[in-house]
């Protein structure tokens, strides 16, 4: 009886209820299973006891479903299909459980196919509560589901992390998976373990219709479990992003439910959303149903960041045993060239690009010829970029560089690639921020929110450098002379990727910004110059020696449409470019010069500049000076900046 004094008032905490008709239930129910047990009928005893013991609204329970509270009572987020036993499942736990309690007594053509074998988290979990009567419900041989466990065979398990890529929308925040450790497996061999991944199937490459498909949850989402070295494959050696791995501390009996909640949800389908339910959150629940008092998916905000899902799992103290950093093969190919003295570099790039320096490279000791041709062969690898259809000159060039390097008997040593700092120790997410500035001379108070990312005034510390990464930055402005309050800026998307010139690596760098603006520059009233703009810019930038500086120039298009304009539009071509130091210390500088020739719309120049500093006080307090000009419109603000 404790322990279903202890169900109710857990259910009562869940949704809210009545003292008297509880209890009234828990009577009918008890009634019930002993009638049950006159007549034979076990099933309908399992059912009366778990009704007694209200387990269809414990946390297990509710975490297996996937249940959530809604205004009008349950609902699960799985998608209705094969994942419900009962019609009414995705928003009854009762009519669920019941269904499960009475389909784990049938048979089916198919071994695999019996509800036991089927959902065998839910089962052990129900056994553990009712304690089921071997004689009359035994466990029933599962021989997919045991195969599936020996494979895995889990001796502990990971959260990756895998480090934001610019390039595609669908994970510019970065991305997590889980990786499941197998028991047996040496340490050398962990790329065969297995990764856990929940991602949308998208089928559509329209960009405009991904992003709406995503935003409302149109694409269906599943878990798929892959070999690990697909993942770092993909991530690691395609896309180049450093991998992080989290080991958590669980027990066996929650790897042995994670694993048998896995198994149960290989054909479960969830409706995607990019904002909240994708793939960082989806892990939590998992989390939670392997270990409830982990309580990690729940009171999240209206939107979910992968690096935040990894700052909650830090945050529970204990539950991060340790973390490995597995750089990708581009941060490991800058490392191993920074090792070369400068004769070697430019040795490997001859012999990767062209096939020569072979003479050259036989002056040197045995030891170094083995560095320099293992830096080589790395950057032909990268040149390679893992293609099959590769030039058949790259491919002799490839075999010819390994066959000298086995013929220098070194083995060339691993060198450890210093890890940067870790994802989670950057600055969080949200920001907020005051100021108060002068507008052409007159005074104003500035209130900014942004949910997320990063800009070029935030620490960079955990970040990638030269970046920046907005959404949804609002900026509301208070004028004292008029006493008008109005939205001075709202930035819907801001992504600035700087990649600095390299001998070995080209890529470019490139802005697009896009939201609600002000055309200062036409000298009316800031609340009557408001229209909507976007910006998109390619060009390059340049790393000045080995200082925390660089020097960027882009050449782009800008347009906008509103009232403000002639003919309700403008269009031109421009430049701009500008430079931005980010020194490990506690302060950051940038500044940017920018020419816009309309030739659509309001026709002529434009030339803005603007310029910002920033100052830390802490982890989560900033100090940030700015200064702006747009034609003949000067800015100048002092803002106190709380991260959240």
């Amino acid at each position: 009886m404790p322990e279903a004094r202890r169900a109710r008032a857990q259910a009562s905490r869940l949704r809210p209820r009545f003292f008297a008709p509880a209890l009234l239930a828990a009577a009918l129910s008890l009634i019930s299973a002993i009638r049950a047990r006159a007549a034979g009928d076990y099933p309908a005893v399992l059912q009366a006891r778990a009704r007694a013991l209200f387990l269809a609204h414990q946390t297990e329970w509710l975490n297996l479903l996937h249940y959530g509270w809604t205004l009008t009572g349950f609902h699960s987020q799985v998608s209705p299909g094969p994942f419900f036993i009962s019609p009414k499942g995705r928003t009854d736990p009762q009519a669920e459980l019941d269904a499960d309690l009475a389909a784990f007594f049938k048979d089916a053509k198919n071994p695999d196919d019996q509800a036991q074998c089927r959902f065998p988290a839910r089962y052990a979990w129900l056994d553990s509560q009712l304690r089921f009567n071997p004689d009359k419900l035994a466990p029933r041989a599962c021989p997919l589901l045991e195969r599936w466990k020996r494979k895995l065979d889990p001796g502990s398990m990971s959260v990756v992390f895998a480090s934001a890529y610019l390039d595609n929308p669908s994970s510019m925040y970065g991305h997590t998976f889980l990786l499941v450790h197998h028991a047996g497996r040496p340490t050398d061999e962990r790329l065969l373990d297995y990764a856990v991944n929940y991602a949308a199937r998208a089928d559509t490459n329209n960009g405009a219709l991904f992003a709406i498909d995503g935003l409302t949850g149109v694409f269906p989402g599943r878990y798929s479990a892959m070999p690990y070295y697909l993942k770092v494959q993909e991530y690691s050696n395609l896309e180049s992003r450093d991998l992080w791995e989290y080991r958590l501390n669980l027990s066996s009996g929650a790897l042995d439910r994670l694993t048998d909640h896995i198994w149960e949800l290989r054909t479960a389908v969830f409706p995607y959303y990019f904002f909240n339910r994708n793939c960082s959150y989806e892990l939590l629940p998992l989390l939670d149903a392997a270990e409830p008092s982990l309580n990690l998916a729940r009171g999240w905000p209206l939107y979910v960041i992968p690096l935040d899902t990894i700052r909650r799992l830090d945050s529970h103290p204990g539950l991060v045993a340790r973390r490995t950093y597995r750089p990708s093969h581009l941060s490991r190919l800058l490392y191993d060239r920074s090792l070369l003295k400068p004769g070697g570099i430019e040795i490997a790039t001859s012999l990767a690009r062209r096939g020569r320096g072979w003479r050259r490279l036989s002056a040197f000791s045995a030891p170094t010829q083995a560095r320099t041709l293992t830096s080589a062969s790395e950057y032909l690898e990268y040149l390679i970029d893992y293609r099959k259809d590769a030039a058949p000159a790259l491919l002799d060039r490839q075999h010819r560089i390994y066959v000298a390097l086995a013929k220098t008997g070194v083995i060339a040593p691993e060198n450890p690639v210093p890890p940067p700092a870790p994802p989670e120790s950057g600055h969080l997410s949200g920001r907020l921020r005051l100021g108060y500035g002068f507008l052409n001379g007159r005074g104003f108070e500035d209130f900014s929110i942004r949910p997320a990312l990063h800009d070029p005034l935030d620490p960079p510390r955990g970040y990638a450098p030269w970046s920046a990464l907005e959404m949804f930055s609002l900026d509301v402005r208070h004028e004292d002379k008029s006493n008008r309050t109005y939205i001075n800026s709202l930035r819907l998307i801001h992504i600035l990727s700087l990649a600095p010139l390299d001998r070995w690596i080209r890529k470019p760098s490139w802005e697009i910004s896009a939201g609600l603006r002000q055309a200062q520059e036409l000298g009316k009233a800031p609340w009557a110059s408001q229209y909507f703009g976007a910006t998109l810019g390619s060009g390059a930038a340049l790393r000045i020696f080995r200082l925390p500086a660089i020097l960027y120039a882009l050449a782009g298009v800008d347009g906008g449409a509103g009232a403000v304009f002639r003919d309700d539009a403008r269009l031109g071509p421009g430049t701009s470019g500008g430079f931005l130091i980010e020194p490990k210390s506690r302060w950051r500088l940038w500044a940017e010069a920018s020419y816009w020739r309309y030739v659509l719309g309001n026709l002529g120049g434009v030339v803005r500049l603007r310029a910002g500093a920033a100052l830390d006080l802490s982890s989560r307090w900033s100090l940030q000076l700015r200064a702006q000009r747009y034609g003949l419109s000067r800015e100048a603000s002092l803002d106190l900046v709380r991260y959240f």
